[in-house]
């Protein structure tokens, strides 16, 4: 066998470097492209797992606080909605995700078997039934304005409450039928009312109020007025105005929790004026 030349030595050392070039090239696109990958999937991850936190963070099944009409079978959204996931979610993130990654946490969402939800309590999609389109952000005003309205709904709360029976067990013989039922408002329930009252009073007039003292008394008036605006969302005024139109109409309840469910809000926003640091 002829020996190879030195240029035929060459010729073949350097194809078999570009060989190991090649090869080099391909393994390192490779792992580039892997990498990549498992970016693209990590990043996937997170934006589902965010897009998911936050919406359960707004949104809740409506069985947990929503009323339901026994009657019609479905549930009666007072408080906003029902909302659909994937219309929220694609509003929200369209300009942040990837359709296909909102699709992903919609189908997450909708794996707890719920389709339509209500939303949460205090939620940016939560909506107070009778509420003043002036009051409807609390936040956007001072401390000062959101102490003297604090006062005046106050004042107001007290006189609506002035017109409700003391007992609602006691209305008379003409009791509501079952799928009516009474309003969620007992001697105990105004005996809260009135005891939060006069602390609210009391805290807001101080140049230095109790945080604890403020929460506590949110909690009572978003309690209170809660229960009985789901009692009204869940009842047909009309059933209800003639059941208990001997005492006092429903309209009176719905102002009363108006009222109740105005005073937590602006108090939740005099907390966050007055303790956010």
């Amino acid at each position: 066998m002829a020996e190879l030349t030195d240029d035929e030595k060459e010729s073949r050392r350097r194809a078999a470097l570009a060989a190991q070039e090649e090869e080099a090239w391909y393994a390192e696109d490779e792992y580039r492209q892997r990498q990549a990958e498992e970016e693209e999937a990590s990043n996937r991850e997170d934006a589902i797992e965010s897009m998911v936190t936050w919406f359960e963070e707004q949104f809740e099944d409506p069985q947990n606080e929503t009323p339901f009409d026994s009657e019609d079978g479905e549930y009666v959204y007072v408080f906003g909605g029902p909302f659909d996931a994937g219309e929220v979610l694609g509003d929200q993130f369209s300009s942040d995700y990837k359709q296909e990654w909102i699709e992903a946490a919609v189908e997450q969402l909708q794996a707890t078997g719920i389709f339509e939800w209500a939303p949460r309590t205090g939620s940016d999609y939560y909506e107070h039934p009778e509420r003043d389109e002036e009051h409807a952000n609390p936040s956007d005003f001072s401390k000062e304005e959101i102490s003297s309205r604090i006062l005046q709904r106050l004042d107001d709360l007290e006189a609506r409450l002035a017109d409700l029976p003391s007992a609602p067990a006691s209305i008379g013989h003409n009791s509501p039928p079952d799928d009516v039922g009474l309003p969620p408002y007992d001697n105990e329930s105004r005996q809260e009312l009135e005891v939060a009252i006069r602390q609210t009073r009391a805290e807001v007039g101080k140049t230095e109020p109790s945080e604890p003292v403020l929460a506590e008394a949110e909690s009572a008036f978003r309690r209170v007025g809660t229960a009985i605006a789901k009692w009204i969302g869940a009842k047909l005024d009309l059933a209800v105005d003639e059941t208990i139109k001997a005492t006092v109409r429903a309209t009176a309840w719905g102002t009363v929790a108006a009222f109740a469910l105005g005073i937590a809000d602006d108090l939740a926003a005099l907390i966050r004026h007055l303790f956010s640091f």
